[in-house]
């Protein structure tokens, strides 16, 4: 094995049509180097590698056809270093509140969990197989739901009949729970101290927002599935139930037609026919009214979520930005906008400064921050 460390570890987080991957090396004195860090990205289509290998920058044109073909090509860049742990980043979890060793009954659980999280459990799972193919490594699932896991029945239940969501597991499991619980500690950090109260905002394609207590998640935004909340990328987020039946029977629409039209096609796809920000944020500019609404219809939807959390909280004492969202100057200022009654005052000088950025200037501190959080699952795993 090449240098002199020991417990070499791979993560993986699996996107619906991509791949990061970072390998790390433990030196003897604790330290964690990283040896390889990169992404798969357009897995299935016109595919881009980037890494980088000991510091030195590599790119690919390789294409990559399948999960199974990304996890050769990643061992392949790995070089003459074998990982002995393997740590997957996976989207549901159900009722693991900590990271667990992949067994062949894992599996299984994460098969018959796929029903809630179609575009992202099969990637992970494709992965964890191909990997146990190909390596002896030890296998451990780091589950994006096990920091709500623990939250209050109030907040997990939905209001159907007791008997029906016991038997099929229908309750509100929350999504992003790797990238709140890391924006928080990385908001601690910076601020050199801790926060009993705090609302995390994870906005990117997918968005969520996350209320904590003592460091407890006791609500978040996605419920059963990451579809529930906040308008995003392609997801339309919150909807009356019925509007399901209803365009099955007078659009003539299957359920599954209308949940992949909810999934893929909703959001700000759906309402300006482009999911991505910073594309939107150009055609206002512009003058493009439709991309403006928008991303008020956005702001408004995220708005209504800090009010609820701060009810739910009884005030706050921190809120925390991050993903790419928040990278923009104009987002920040429309998300935060006219909150000074609750104590948070927006410093405007620090709209345009890059991340990390304290935003405010009020007793509420709000944070605009990068996270990392192959970093942290490898904190969550260290002693497994």
């Amino acid at each position: 094995m090449a240098g002199s460390g020991i417990e070499p570890t791979l993560i993986l987080n699996a996107g619906s049509s991509s791949v990061k991957f970072r390998l790390y090396e433990r030196g003897h004195g604790g330290h964690d180097d990283i040896l390889l860090d990169g992404v798969i990205d357009a897995i299935g289509g016109e595919t881009v590698i980037e890494a980088r290998h000991r510091g030195e920058v590599i790119t690919c044109d390789e294409k990559v056809a399948t999960y199974n073909h990304a996890g050769k090509v990643i061992l392949k860049l790995c070089d003459s270093v074998r990982p002995t742990r393997i740590i997957h980043r996976v989207t549901h979890g159900e009722y693991h509140d900590a990271p667990v060793i992949v067994t062949p009954h894992i599996l299984k659980e994460l098969e018959i969990l796929i029903p809630l999280s179609p575009l992202h459990l099969p990637p992970s799972i494709g992965l964890i197989k191909a990997f146990m193919q190909s390596t002896e490594a030890k296998h451990i699932a780091c589950f994006d739901t096990m920091f709500h896991r623990k939250m209050p029945e109030v907040a997990r239940t939905y209001a159907i009949p007791i008997d029906v969501a016991r038997k099929h597991g229908i309750y509100r499991y929350g999504f992003h729970g790797l990238a709140h619980e890391a924006m928080l500690l990385e908001a601690e950090r910076l601020a050199g101290r801790k926060f009993s109260r705090a609302i995390t905002c994870q906005l990117g394609n997918g968005a969520s927002l996350c209320a904590i207590k003592d460091g407890r998640s006791i609500d978040t935004s996605m419920g059963l599935t990451p579809l529930e909340g906040l308008v995003m990328g392609t997801r339309s987020g919150d909807i009356d139930p019925a509007a399901v039946i209803y365009l099955a029977h007078h659009a003539s629409m299957t359920p599954e037609a209308v949940l992949d039209m909810l999934e893929k096609e909703s959001g700000l796809k759906g309402i300006a026919g482009e999911p991505d920000v910073r594309k939107l944020l150009q055609r206002e500019r512009a003058g493009d009214k439709v991309a403006a609404f928008a991303l008020d219809l956005f702001a408004y939807r995220m708005r209504k979520y800090l009010g609820a959390y701060l009810a739910v909280l009884g005030g706050v004492d921190c809120i925390v930005l991050s993903g790419g969202m928040p990278r923009a100057p104009r987002m920040r200022e429309r998300i935060l906008r006219d909150l000074q009654e609750f104590g948070i005052e927006i410093d405007p000088a620090a709209l345009e400064k890059e991340m990390p950025v304290q935003l405010s200037k009020g007793k509420v501190q709000v944070w605009a921050v990068e996270v990392d959080e192959q970093e942290h699952m490898l904190r969550l795993c260290r002693n497994i």
